[in-house]
């Protein structure tokens, strides 16, 4: 019960809270339990005074109107699909919740994250994933307190899965990651990670953290550390047993082409990517958000496709990024013109960066130019793609559009770390009196 298949399984039905809690209990049964995987089963309340303070406790993060979310929490400790032990609570956490651990004789305190899809009266879809902390014997023996519900919500798939990543990331030792019971094969990812032993850099876990979130995706995930000092074995087994997905860590790699070369020949057309940007340093909760980029493309078939073998032609592409156009997103005369015969090898992917950052331009616009994050940050955590707002090499280069001299510095890196004939950028400029993109470049890297 911890993949995002189990989580997006099913939809619960919610209404509007109504009555006393006595009565919302009762369509739980009278022995309602969580199963747990890898622990014991969770016991839960079964009158009010279990659940103490833990319905009445702030969100971290919700869209769930105010008049459903006593039946949403309810729902995320009653009825959850997706289910993961966590670190046990600290004594301090606990300690601010009124339970001093030195006083504790029989108490267990847990923690576990559920997660669940609800359906309110409205007809609208709510995506909640929650932090659970109880109290085994914490009311008398047998009976089970909660303590705290930290829950959040989200009308947004992609955010909810966002909340379920940093979760997942605080699971216990007795998690398994990996494929249980009836599951089917799970894909594999080799991932040569290169890796460093410096504690600044990288936290003494990290290889157990990238794996448990390529599990929530039910991929299994094949770290290979150092590889560069097994690069002969590592490239023999690319090419006689290659995996349905490989990616290169670029901050410690230094020679990532002869692994992707090996593999993509092996394999054409799989998934082959780089993680990381060896340009600049990020730090690991950075490499954790792109994994998971990574992870969603993989799982969805958007892998990296043979040249002359796209789905997608540039007539098709062409058609659907000029459907785009509007107020908030513009092409100038040079743009529309490269959408024909363009020389980048994929029209699809190319389509999918368009629309993403047609997705964002339409955020900035209706948000009036202030988004309340940078907005390089709502690009890769929200819509999933890299954007740099500078390029040194055109800081002197302007654009004539609509009347307004621009500079077209910003780019989406649609490519990287490839050959020249690969590598795919949209180069834009944002018109902040109209608080819109205008696209002045969509093909290979080589605008000037």
């Amino acid at each position: 019960m911890h993949s995002l298949k189990n989580y997006l399984s099913s939809s619960r039905s919610i209404g509007q809270t109504a009555g006393d809690l006595d009565g919302l209990l009762l369509r739980y049964g009278t022995k309602p339990k969580i199963i747990v995987p890898g622990e014991k089963a969770l016991a839960l309340p079964r009158e009010p005074d279990g659940l103490n303070g833990a319905l009445s406790s702030g969100s971290a993060f919700s869209e769930l109107p105010r008049e459903f979310v006593t039946q949403g929490r309810l729902a995320l400790i009653y009825e959850p699909t997706f289910v993961l032990p966590m670190i046990d609570p600290t004594a301090d956490e606990l300690l601010g919740m009124g339970v001093r651990a030195g006083d504790m004789r029989n108490e267990n305190p847990r923690a576990i994250c559920t997660g669940t899809v609800t359906q309110v009266n409205t007809g609208e879809t709510f995506y909640g994933a929650a932090r659970i902390v109880a109290l085994e014997n914490g009311v008398r023996m047998g009976k089970t307190l909660l303590l705290s519900v930290d829950d959040s919500w989200s009308r947004d798939r992609e955010k909810a899965e966002e909340r379920l990543l940093s979760l997942v990331q605080q699971a216990n030792e007795t998690v398994y990651i990996g494929p249980e019971g009836s599951d089917k094969k799970w894909r594999t990812l080799l991932a040569l990670l290169g890796g460093s032993s410096d504690p600044a850099k990288l936290p003494p876990n990290w290889q157990r953290r990238m794996r448990l979130v390529a599990g929530l995706y039910q991929v299994n995930m094949d770290i290979r550390p150092n590889p560069e000092n097994a690069r002969t074995t590592i490239i023999a087994e690319l090419k006689s047993r290659p995996p349905e997905g490989l990616l290169v860590w670029a901050d410690w790699v230094a020679h990532p082409d002869p692994f992707l070369q090996a593999y993509t020949k092996a394999r054409p057309g799989a998934y082959a990517e780089l993680l990381g940007n060896s340009e600049r340093s990020m730090d690991f909760d950075d490499h954790v958000s792109e994994l998971q980029l990574h992870l969603r493309q993989l799982v969805s078939g958007e892998a990296p496709v043979k040249i002359g073998e796209s789905e997608t032609n540039w007539t098709y592409a062409k058609e659907s990024i000029l459907a785009l156009v509007g107020p908030h997103f513009e092409l100038t005369a040079r743009a529309v013109a490269m959408l024909e015969n363009n020389p980048y090898p994929k029209p699809d992917r190319m389509l999918n960066h368009m629309r993403k950052l047609e997705q964002l331009a339409r955020h900035f616009h209706e948000a009036s130019g202030s988004m309340g994050r940078r907005i390089t940050d709502v690009a890769i955590e929200r819509y999933g793609i890299e954007i740099a707002l500078f390029d040194s090499a055109l800081e002197e280069k302007t654009i004539e559009f609509s009347g307004k001299t621009l500079n077209p510095q910003p780019h989406v890196k649609v490519d990287d770390y490839k050959r020249p004939d690969s590598v795919g950028r949209i180069y834009f400029a944002i018109d902040q009196s109209t608080k819109s993109f205008v696209i002045d470049h969509i093909g290979l890297h080589d605008y000037v």
